[in-house]
């Protein structure tokens, strides 16, 4: 069953595998208890998580045994940002170093963008489409913060088991044209008992 937090641990590791060892162990999800990180470091951030009300399901598995339930699977999409940090600062570095800074953060987030291109089929979520890259560099003190974002749109299905609602026996009567009462009686168990 897939849910959102696997799929968000897989896209951890995807990406820390596909960046410069620099980013070792700094990459992280928005809201991650974590000390402020040292750059250069990767962010990640889900934005929108919505159901495809067009494709969604409901399958007729019910389980039988000591439980009844029914698995609905519902076709879902969400939206991650994928966001590549690095810092220059001009009383360390020099104008050289800057540029230097500049053209590794852009590069890894350019790697990043062709891997999900090309990401590999698997069975949690597929890769629907990756945004173009954002250059969104900020100044800061003494110095300058690179940034790159890319915006992943995935799909993957999600299972959700619900009990099924277990009803008391009904009873429908039916009379049919010799006046006899037909009588159908649905128990618990599924079996019907036809009196006649």
């Amino acid at each position: 069953m897939t849910n959102l937090l696997e799929i968000k641990s897989y896209i951890r590791d995807f990406v820390e595998d596909n960046l410069e060892p620099a980013f070792a162990n700094k990459v992280y999800w928005i809201g991650e208890r974590v000390n402020v990180p040292t750059y250069p470091y990767c962010l990640l951030s889900v934005i929108a998580e919505n159901k495809d009300k067009r494709t969604s399901r409901q399958e007729g598995h019910i389980l039988y045994g000591d439980e009844r339930e029914r698995i609905t699977t519902r076709y879902k999409t969400c939206t991650i940002t994928v966001g590549v940090y690095n810092a220059f600062v001009s009383e360390v570095y020099e104008e050289v170093d800057m540029d230097i800074a500049k053209e590794f953060t852009y590069e890894q987030i350019d790697y990043l963008e062709g891997a999900f291109e090309d990401f590999p089929i698997n069975n949690l979520f597929s890769v629907q489409s990756v945004s173009p890259i954002r250059q969104l560099h900020e100044v800061v003190d003494g110095g300058y913060m690179y940034r790159y974002e890319i915006d992943l749109t995935i799909g993957y299905n999600e299972e959700v088991i619900k009990e099924a609602p277990i009803g008391q026996g009904v009873v429908v009567d039916i009379e049919n044209e010799d006046k006899r009462k037909i009588e159908f009686i649905v128990t618990v168990t599924d079996t019907v008992d036809v009196n006649i």
